[in-house]
């Protein structure tokens, strides 16, 4: 099915309000040092800049929360967040999200936009180690970020919210290596190198990342016989680049992940009774094989201190096959979504008018 979505015109006008200082329960945490100037929530050159009366239905787990927490990807991450669960066990969409009743969400990678079910299977293999920072935006604060179709479905389903996902730029020459041998015969390893290059007046930067992972799950089965089939092999990469000149500012980011793994038995209909859990076997449904290209070209010209110019290009394919050995079943998977998206900011005072055009093409079966 081909759905468009083209939004020719819109303005918006959000007062910039101070952030004020707000207590909190238990452990929630609203994190306010971003690390990348580009990335402060009043900065004109953030694409998705919020009022700060927005705060309230906001929260953001940037990289030094990343690495306290360690999580596996970002499915078990966002468990961290206030109100919100990530599942397994669907065939349609293999991991969800749900924050306090809501689930039609749309993901946005640097500056790609993702639709659920995409983002469901795209997400579990993006490696933490790329990932500065996750932000989950809530309700009707999503009406400032756009596109306001109802694009998380081919039925129009409304935008309930978004999760915003940006990936590491190096702010200084830096790598990180990762190996882990744990249970479940999981092995996992990771490289990320970043450098800067440049004058402060003429910098950029270069990183990248290669990940590899392969876990088998649990050997135990499930109250209905069946075994977890949670079992994972894949590999992954990541290429960044980008420079900042004459009030330019340019990155570049190319992913490409393949691999294959079980689809979770969550119950009776997704597979068998009585079988021990045996990759690709027993009617257990598997992915193999999985694979996703994505690349993203994001642009900001500053003219002045009241206008700046925002330009954002995406693309990002996944081609995967659900199989199923006994009965022998194999269903092709395939889905693209193409956005780009061009806005001028104009900041005056305490009121910021957005105007820009916004052109959405997804083909999700």
């Amino acid at each position: 099915m081909n759905n468009k979505a083209f939004i020719l015109l819109s303005t918006a006008f959000a007062a910039s309000l101070a952030c004020a200082q707000v207590s909190t329960v238990n452990e929630v945490r609203i994190s306010t040092d971003r690390g990348r100037a580009e990335l402060s929530p009043q900065n004109a050159r953030n694409p998705f800049r919020l009022a700060g009366s927005d705060d309230l239905h906001t929260q953001t787990l940037p990289r030094p929360d990343i690495e306290e927490l360690r999580p596996a990807n970002v499915f078990e991450l966002l468990n961290n967040a206030t109100g919100v669960l990530s599942t397994e066990g669907s065939r349609k969409g293999f991991a969800n999200l749900n924050i306090r009743g809501d689930s039609n969400f749309i993901w946005i990678v640097d500056g790609a936009y993702l639709q659920a079910n995409m983002a469901g299977r795209l997400m579990k293999n993006i490696p933490i180690m790329a990932i500065e920072e996750v932000q989950v935006v809530r309700g009707g604060t999503a009406l400032t970020m756009g596109p306001m179709t109802g694009s998380v479905s081919p039925g129009g389903a409304p935008v309930d919210g978004f999760v915003i996902v940006r990936t590491r730029k190096p702010q200084k020459n830096e790598g990180q290596a990762r190996l882990a041998v744990e249970s479940n015969d999981t092995v996992q390893a990771g490289l990320w190198v970043g450098r800067r290059v440049g004058e402060p007046e003429h910098k950029g930067y270069i990183a990248g990342l290669l990940n590899y992972s392969d876990t088998n799950g649990p050997s135990e089965l499930l109250d209905n016989g069946a075994g977890y089939n949670v079992w994972r092999e894949s590999s992954s990469g990541l290429a960044k680049t980008g420079f900042e000149s004459h009030g330019w500012l340019l990155d570049l980011m190319a992913y490409k992940d393949k691999g294959q793994f079980g689809v979770p038995n969550a119950n009776l209909h997704f597979g068998p009774t009585g079988n021990p859990p045996v990759r690709g076997t027993n009617g257990n449904w598997f992915v193999d094989p999985s694979q996703t290209d994505l690349w993203v070209i994001n642009g900001s010209k500053t003219w002045s201190t009241s206008q700046t110019t925002l330009l954002s290009l995406s693309n990002t394919r996944s081609h995967q096959v659900l199989n199923t050995i006994s009965p022998a079943t194999a269903n092709l998977n395939d889905n693209e979504t193409t956005h780009v998206n061009i806005r001028q900011h104009m900041d005056f005072d305490k009121t910021r008018i957005a105007l820009g055009g916004d052109f959405l093409h997804w083909h999700n079966p």
